[in-house]
Parts: C-alpha cells; structure tokens; sequence
C-alpha cells in the first residue's frame, strides 16, 4: 500500500519499485499531485496468519479528503496533533466518532464529527513515522472508511 492504496508491484530492484496504477485509482486518490521524489507512506500488506491488531483497512481508497486545520493538543502533559479534515458527505454515514478512518494508509481513531468535518488525534509515533509531519493545512490526502459499515448498509438495503 502507498499513501492507502492497494497497488500491484509489477517489479522491483535494491533501490525502487514499479507499481501499476488503474485510472479508478487515480480518480479516487490524489496521485495525480504526486510529483518525483515526493515521500509517501509505504506499507506491505499482512500475511495469512499474521495478528490483526487494529482496524479493518483495505487500502481501497473511497476518496480524497483536504486538511483544513493542524493543531497542537496539550492535556495533562501528554502532546498531540489534531488534524481536521473535509471528507465528501456521501461518505459520512460510514464514519462514527470513536470508529476510525484510514488516512494515507494510518489507521486513525475518530476524535470528532461536526458537519463534513472529520478530525483525528496523531499521537507522536504515527507523526515519527508516517508523513503526517510534513502535512500542512490545504494538503490532499487519501481516505478510506470503515468496509464494515458499508457491508451494513448494504445488508439493510437488500
């Protein structure tokens, strides 16, 4: 997965890979913005057997969503950085607070839902060791929500 996208490597050497991209993908993501050189978050999909510690991400990208804010949130001395993004309102059923949203292929807990406001928490490891440390207000990112709530609808729908 690159930035929560599910992509095919079609090769591979020491030094890079060569992934092939479908136009669905680059409809739905903001690849089209990345430029040569750009760093992305890289994750390599689990293995049959291995534990599943966290939420059910697919790296099927439903859309993409803009930052509107970054801020420092300090209690108790404990730091962290919430991140607001504004996510397409079709997609809002799928996200509750306390649930999560995959963000550029992180896993995120929801802190809040005001409107088509969706903001998380970035504890300090996933801002070390992801991206999100260089993300600034106005950025682009990948967003997936939660496949379950979507199989839930459907079921009711049926």
């Amino acid at each position: 997965a690159v930035n929560g996208v599910c992509l095919t490597v079609k090769s591979k050497t020491l030094e890079s890979i060569g992934l092939e991209i479908m136009p669905e993908t680059l409809r739905k993501t903001h690849f089209d913005e990345l430029q040569e050189g750009a760093v992305v978050n890289i994750e390599p999909s689990l293995v049959v057997g291995d534990v599943v510690g966290g939420h059910w991400v697919q790296a099927h990208v439903d859309d993409v969503a803009e930052i509107i804010a970054m801020q420092t949130d300090q209690h108790h001395h404990a730091n962290a950085t919430l991140m607001t993004v504004r996510v397409n309102k079709a997609l809002l059923p799928y996200i509750v607070h306390k649930g999560f949203i995959g963000i550029e292929g992180a896993s995120l807990t929801v802190a809040k839902i005001e409107d088509d406001h969706v903001t998380v928490s970035l504890v300090e490891h996933t801002l070390k060791h992801t991206t999100f440390h260089e993300k600034k207000v106005g950025d682009k990112v990948n967003i997936e929500v939660d496949v379950l709530a979507k199989y839930v609808e459907k079921m009711l729908h049926v």
